[in-house]
């Protein structure tokens, strides 16, 4: 697409959650901060540099879930920041459940996100059925 540098097909949501972040390949794991959470990825905090097509592990710690929520990566970019470095990672999704899990966390993190008056006024009545209209920034 012409014009266009950045392009996401899933919005993200500012969250502040901790994980582990694993790497067979390289033999590493460590702690790691989200800063954003989307169905289709998420921008992590971390100390090491993490090279671009690096296969990820992300264990997430998720105050929703009973166990952690592993998500299989991809790195995308990865820049150096105040805090060490942040990089986007692709989420590989290839377990249903898993992509399940995620939604409902994604769905409850933005509905703790909301006002009460957001959260009424995205409420609609069509045909006699409620629905709602989520919106993640």
């Amino acid at each position: 697409m012409a014009g266009r540098d950045h392009f996401r097909a899933h919005a993200r949501l500012g969250v502040d959650l901790w994980a582990v972040a694993r790497c067979s390949d390289a033999g590493w794991h460590g702690d790691t901060r989200l800063l954003n959470l989307g169905l289709g990825g998420t921008c992590i905090e971390t100390g090491e540099f993490l090279a671009p097509d690096l296969t990820i592990e992300l264990e997430v710690q998720a105050p929703t879930l009973w166990d952690p929520l592993v998500l299989p990566s991809t790195v995308i970019w990865c820049a150096a920041s105040d805090t060490g470095f942040h990089a986007g990672l692709r989420f590989d999704h290839c377990d249903p459940p898993a992509l399940m899990a995620l939604f409902e966390l994604v769905d409850a993190l933005a509905q703790q996100s909301r006002t009460p008056e957001e959260g009424a006024a995205s409420t609609k009545a069509g045909s006699g059925n409620e629905y709602r209209i989520r919106s993640i920034r």
